[in-house]
């Protein structure tokens, strides 16, 4: 009888449906893009391309704030991707997430020349999602 208990538990549970078993956004939005670029995109992105235009990190403690910038960077990717505005919008942030990764992981190396070397990749993420969504910054050639 018990196992039969069981069974029905197990069918209903089967036969909801999926959505109910999705999870939902568990997050909530608080900053304005403009806020989330000027705390925390810029923020990281010129922490890593300062330390490269001084030709990489000399001490310990300059090594740790890349670190720190190479997460943020990382990380406000994922806060843009979380504001999903279509695939370029989403592809863009990727591109910081990967940039901010690489970075992340040329610090675990204390490798010089793998931080320079993405200097243009960097760069170029911000420039490409500027053009797209911030025309007014970056008008199209005539």
């Amino acid at each position: 009888m018990r196992n039969i208990g069981l069974l029905s538990i197990g069918i209903l549970l089967l036969a909801s449906p999926t959505r109910a078993l999705a999870p939902q956004a568990s997050y909530q939005p608080v900053g304005t893009m403009s806020e989330l670029m000027v705390g925390m995109v810029y923020p990281g992105a010129n922490g890593i391309l300062l330390h490269i235009n001084r030709g990489g990190p000399a001490s310990e403690a300059e090594w740790m704030e890349v670190q720190r910038s190479a997460i943020l960077l990382a990380e406000s990717g994922n806060v843009l991707t979380m504001r999903d505005r279509g695939g370029e919008w989403v592809q863009a942030s990727r591109a910081l997430v990967d940039v901010g990764d690489a970075a992340y992981r040329a610090v675990a190396d204390r490798d010089v020349d793998a931080l320079a070397a993405l200097s243009e990749r960097l760069d170029a993420s911000c420039v490409n999602c500027h053009k797209q969504f911030r025309p007014d910054v970056h008008p199209p050639a005539e």
